[in-house]
């Protein structure tokens, strides 16, 4: 492990951080558009796109070398870092149906999905790779 890769891990906590900020905020709204349910959707992608790859990132700084998201998700659970395997591993699931199909139903059912279970276990991992960022700090 260099200095770069630990860098590279803090800056994509940023990148994920910002990603985040901006599904929780479209997700506060009620009644949603076509585009913005579309929105919605892009910014939950961006979201665990970011989630896995800092998990990754920081667990090769850790001396885990997981390259696939379900090899990231089940590492970075061993390393308590997610909580809620079942449904972070669902997250590649329906990332995947999302890129594949489309219509207007679908989108509204996956934004209540998105709010309902995505979100969650998104924003509780960010809060604990932003306890370890703390914790390097320190150390």
């Amino acid at each position: 492990m260099s200095n770069n890769d630990a860098i590279r891990w803090l800056q994509r906590l940023e990148h994920f951080e910002a990603a985040l900020a901006k599904l929780t905020d479209a997700c506060k709204r009620e009644n949603y558009s076509e585009l913005e349910l579309a929105g919605v959707i892009q910014f939950f992608v961006f979201s665990q796109e970011l989630a896995w790859n800092t998990l990754k990132d920081l667990l090769y700084v850790e001396g885990i070398d997981a390259k696939t998201p379900r090899a990231v998700w089940r590492e970075a659970h061993n390393a308590g870092f997610v909580e809620d395997i079942d449904t972070a591993l669902g997250t590649i699931a329906f990332r995947n149906e999302l890129s594949h199909r489309y219509s207007e139903a679908m989108a509204r059912r996956a934004v209540e999905r998105i709010r309902a279970d995505y979100l969650p276990l998104l924003t509780h991992i960010l809060a604990r790779l932003q306890q370890q960022r703390e914790t390097e700090r320190g150390a």
